[in-house]
């Protein structure tokens, strides 16, 4: 069982989970998918609140397809200005500026129905953020068309610690 997905539990463990969800969605899709993991041991004792990074790396790949190329997440996690810093990239289509300026945008509007339905897992994983760790700027995207995208969100690094 997942439980409580506000309880915090180790970087380590958010990672198994993860992983576990890479491993059934290269049975789902047909092509080839390579995920990168970049961590060193000192970001495993870090506390994060469950389920954060599966959300951001199912929109990678849902973002993803292109039929001519693999599909390649890097999910990178590091110590940089007192903060855990997350970072999630991909090689997919990536967004053009008026599709960012919306996600964004959504990330501000929490009533609006249209943009919930639209945008749902990152904008949760941004209400959550900004809920859980209010110092933070919550989700950060940043897109290109055609050379993907990164979403990233930092943790504190004393909320990190036991």
């Amino acid at each position: 069982s997942l439980g409580s997905p506000d309880k915090a539990i180790s970087i380590k463990e958010e990672i198994e989970i993860a992983k576990t969800y890479v491993e059934l969605q290269k049975y789902r899709y047909c092509q080839k998918i390579m995920v990168f993991w970049e961590y060193s041991q000192e970001c495993l004792q870090c506390k994060i609140a469950r389920m954060l990074l599966q959300p951001i790396i199912e929109n990678a790949f849902a973002h993803s397809k292109r039929e001519e190329q693999d599909i390649l997440v890097k999910i990178r996690l590091r110590y940089k200005n007192g903060n855990l810093q997350v970072k999630v990239i991909d090689n997919g289509i990536g967004m053009p500026p008026e599709k960012l300026r919306e996600l964004k945008d959504s990330f501000q509007t929490p009533d609006d129905p249209i943009a919930a339905v639209i945008h749902i897992g990152l904008k949760n994983i941004n209400a959550r953020l900004r809920l859980l760790y209010p110092e933070n700027r919550g989700l950060i995207i940043r897109s290109r068309l055609n050379l993907g995208t990164v979403a990233e969100f930092n943790i504190p690094q004393d909320f990190t610690q036991e």
